[in-house]
C-alpha cells in the first residue's frame, strides 16, 4: 500500500467505527480545477455531533471526509491524468442554526500529482447546508509543508446529506 493508502485506511475506519446515530452523512458530486483544468470530483463527509462553543452561538463538530479527483487531461504535465483519493480529518465551525460552514482538516493522499506535490495536504472547505442540501467550495493544498509547489485543487461541490 502506499504511503498515503495507510493513512486513507485508518482514517476510513476510524469513521467507519462511529456510531451511526451521533453522525450526518454527505453526498457530494462537483467539479475540481488545479491550475487551468478541470475534472470530475466527488465527496463523502461524515459529521459528528454538534458541541457548543463559549455562548452557544458558536458550535464545531468534529468531521471526516474521503473526496475523490478524477485525473485530468492535461497530458503536457506528467502525472496529472492520475486518479486522487484523499482522506481528511479535523472540525468544522458554524453559527447555530444559519447553515454556514467553515470546516478545516488536515489530510493525506495516496498518491502525488501536480497539483497535489505531497502526500500530507489541509483541506479548507466553506459552504452552506440545509436540511438535505449542501453547497461547499473546498481547496485542498500542502501549504508547503512537505515538499513540492504548493498549487492544490479547488472545487465546487454540491450534496445531499443523508
Amino acid at each position: 500500500m502506499r504511503r498515503g493508502g495507510a493513512w486513507i485506511a485508518a482514517l476510513l475506519l476510524t469513521v467507519c467505527s462511529a456510531p451511526s446515530q451521533a453522525a450526518t452523512w454527505t453526498v457530494s458530486a462537483g467539479t475540481s480545477v488545479d491550475q487551468h483544468d478541470w475534472t470530475p470530483a466527488a465527496a463523502l463527509d461524515v459529521w459528528g455531533k454538534p458541541y457548543e462553543l463559549g455562548s452557544g452561538r458558536l458550535q464545531w463538530r468534529p468531521v471526516a471526509a474521503l473526496t475523490a479527483i478524477a485525473g485530468h487531461e492535461a497530458t503536457w504535465r506528467p502525472g496529472s491524468d492520475r486518479n486522487v483519493w484523499i482522506g481528511s480529518g479535523g472540525a468544522a465551525f458554524s453559527l447555530r442554526d444559519s447553515g454556514w460552514f467553515l470546516a478545516l482538516q488536515a489530510g493525506a493522499v495516496d498518491r502525488i500529482t501536480p497539483g497535489l506535490s505531497s502526500h500530507f495536504q489541509f483541506v479548507s472547505s466553506l459552504g452552506w447546508h440545509g436540511s438535505r442540501l449542501q453547497l461547499q467550495l473546498r481547496h485542498i493544498s500542502n501549504g508547503r509543508i512537505g515538499g513540492g509547489p504548493n498549487l492544490g485543487e479547488s472545487m465546487l461541490l454540491v450534496g445531499v446529506r443523508l
